[in-house]
């Protein structure tokens, strides 16, 4: 419980959310993951999904990533 009440402080001094604290951190770390390159089946499995397919979700996330890739590979295009 002590846990969960610094995360629930710690959380309203960083945003105005005040639902969904638990699957927003996890959101946060598999796209954070992701980012950093790691593989979509190794998230899958840390996250305890059963299907690739609920993981997938986090994908859409990376898109500002590839852009800031893509940019940098190709800066006049």
């Amino acid at each position: 419980m002590m846990i969960y009440r610094l995360v629930k402080q710690y959380h309203g001094m960083l945003t105005t959310l005040e639902k969904r604290i638990p699957h927003g951190l996890r959101h946060t770390f598999s796209t954070h993951l992701l980012n950093k390159g790691a593989y979509l089946n190794a998230i899958k499995d840390l996250l305890g999904h059963s299907n690739l397919a609920a993981t997938q979700i986090y994908t859409h996330h990376s898109i500002s990533k590839l852009k800031e890739i893509y940019e940098q590979a190709h800066p006049k295009a």
